[in-house]
């Protein structure tokens, strides 16, 4: 799982590493702005993509002691962007990187939050307060 964790970070310290090269080489030209604003995108759909989104299951299930298997067993009747509004907030990404990642604004990750928020508080689940130190 370690090999997992550092390969991730691995890839992310990689791709920030390459874009600030390239913003430092040629900063002043708008073509290479353009260029780097579609690097950026197309890195974020991939981050986004089922693969990606199972690998970071896969981390975060091994990280944080299954975390995401105990969450999708407690509630299992929530939806697949439940699920990944879960996983992000497990990861301890901010609102707005979670708003470019599902692809929705900002102000409709607040309503998320606080709706699947409220559906952990309700329940009975005796793990429900360490899911809810996510949702803070």
């Amino acid at each position: 799982m370690s090999g997992k964790i550092e390969s991730l970070f691995r890839t992310r310290f990689r791709l920030l590493d390459g874009l600030a090269s390239s913003y430092f080489e040629c900063r002043e030209t708008g073509q290479e702005q353009k260029r780097i604003y579609a690097d950026v995108k197309n890195s974020l759909n991939d981050f986004s993509s089922d693969t990606a989104t199972q690998e970071l299951t896969d981390v975060v299930n091994g990280y944080k002691n299954g975390l995401m298997e105990h969450f999708k067993a407690d509630y299992p009747k929530l939806s697949a962007s439940q699920y990944r509004l879960a996983l992000y907030l497990f990861c301890g990404f901010s609102l707005p990187s979670i708003s470019i990642f599902i692809g929705t604004d900002l102000r409709n990750i607040y309503v998320y939050k606080s709706r699947l928020k409220s559906i952990i508080s309700k329940s009975e689940t005796p793990r429900k307060e360490e899911y809810l130190k996510y949702f803070a």
